[in-house]
């Protein structure tokens, strides 16, 4: 069951993150400056748009970033922040927010581990590249 607040239906959400949401310039940006292949392109891309659905089946949930891949294209997503703020209320009806862990707040293994197993219950599958950064810096 859905749990956001939002009068937005699920089926409306899950269409504006999987077949509306055009990221094709954020990815390719990221690719190229990560040197990324085809596969860790595709694997990114779609670990970004499931943490998407993750924020909008559970807005009251803070997630761990699981997908250091799927972390870069948000930060590049987030650039562009005309997009982001239109692409943010066309799915969730408000903006969502990045919030970058200090130290008294950085995740828990417990809280990991739980993000972990509600992205594979949710997706039917692991994260499969969590460790794709790019070489000149690496997102936490």
């Amino acid at each position: 069951m859905n749990s956001n607040d939002d009068t937005r239906a699920p089926y409306e959400a899950r269409r504006a993150i999987y077949e509306e949401l055009n990221l094709e310039q954020e990815v390719r940006v990221v690719s190229r400056r990560c040197c990324w292949g085809e596969e860790e392109r595709r694997d990114a891309e779609r670990d970004y748009r499931d943490f998407l659905w993750l924020c909008y089946r559970y807005p009251d949930r803070a997630f761990p970033m699981l997908s250091r891949g799927a972390d870069q294209v948000w930060h590049e997503h987030i650039l562009n922040t005309r997009k982001y703020a239109d692409d943010c209320e066309k799915i969730f009806g408000r903006f969502l927010h990045h919030r970058q862990f200090d130290e008294q707040d950085i995740p828990s293994p417990a809280q990991v581990a739980e993000a972990l197993q509600l992205w594979e219950d949710e997706f039917g599958r692991r994260i499969l590249h969590p460790d794709i950064s790019c070489d000149y810096r690496v997102c936490m």
